[in-house]
């Protein structure tokens, strides 16, 4: 199983590196939402878990930065540009704190 989890990882960061352009925060960002993607679908054992919320992260984006392709922005316009590697490295910092916060909390709980 280990070895889908990783397959899973590399092809998810290749392909969101594909669409958004190679970054190494982007492609850590990447890493970390596909672990929690591969993790849902192991624990669900379902597709339907992933893909809603995969489509509920890709609403979030469009609200904050419009469609893929668009420069014009999202509905929401914020004015924040990273200046240093610390702040751009929060947003894969936020995720992975959350994905070890519910996988720890779910752990505890569900034997």
């Amino acid at each position: 199983m280990k070895w889908v989890f990783i397959i899973s990882l590399i092809l998810y960061a290749l392909d969101d590196s594909w669409n958004e352009g190679f970054s190494i925060s982007n492609t850590l960002f990447s890493l970390i939402l596909g672990l929690s993607l591969t993790y849902a679908i192991y624990k669900t054992g379902s597709l339907w878990a992933d893909t809603g919320i995969h489509w509920g992260l890709n609403v979030c984006y469009g609200i904050f930065n419009g469609t893929l392709g668009s420069s014009d922005g999202g509905i929401i316009k914020t004015m924040y540009e990273p200046q240093s590697m610390f702040l751009e490295m929060i947003s894969s910092i936020v995720p992975l704190f959350m994905f070890l916060f519910v996988y720890l909390l779910r752990n505890k709980f569900v034997r």
